[in-house]
């Protein structure tokens, strides 16, 4: 028996549209749009979505900050690596000499 959820974004707002997603595939986080009724209009939804912040509560979070950090070293190009790698061969020798 598989169990499913039904995920809304809002798409508007995070780029994920309704779906139906199989709950072994989704995460819980402390981050919740909360006094929704059961199956929210679009509408109701991004209007509570904005209300309680929800989005920025999520950028603060720990989790959001390193899939931001894994994006951009992503999106580096070489000679962008190779100055990520001196900068950690020189903090580790300026750690290691302390």
């Amino acid at each position: 028996m598989l169990l499913q959820i039904l995920v809304d974004g809002p798409q508007s707002a995070t780029g994920i549209h309704r779906q139906v997603v199989l709950i072994k595939r989704v995460s819980l986080t402390d981050v919740v749009v909360t006094k929704l009724p059961k199956n929210a209009k679009q509408k109701t939804l991004e209007k509570a979505f904005k209300e309680q912040g929800t989005l920025a509560a999520w950028e603060a979070t720990a989790w959001a900050k390193k899939l931001v950090n894994k994006a951009k070293r992503a999106n580096l190009g070489d000679f962008d690596r190779f100055k990520v790698m001196v900068a950690k061969k020189q903090v580790s020798a300026a750690v290691g000499s302390v």
